[in-house]
């Protein structure tokens, strides 16, 4: 098995174009990372938000039972 790793010389063998196309193929990698991130954190904070309320109901309800 061969691995096609770049070789520095290689890399200034590169046009602008195709640098330009690396950088953007790993900006679009970051931004895809951070949306995940993002998402993520929505989910568990939505997550987070009905366990309280579900919690601060029951509460509530075994109060109003206790009354």
């Amino acid at each position: 098995m061969t691995y096609n790793f770049m070789r520095p010389r290689d890399m200034l063998k590169m046009s602008y174009t195709q640098t330009i196309t690396i950088k953007d193929e790993n900006m679009t990698i970051i931004i895809i990372h951070f949306l995940w991130i993002a998402l993520s954190w929505l989910a568990a904070s939505f997550q987070a938000y009905l366990d309280l309320d579900s919690l601060l109901k029951s509460l509530f309800a075994q109060t109003k039972q206790a009354l």
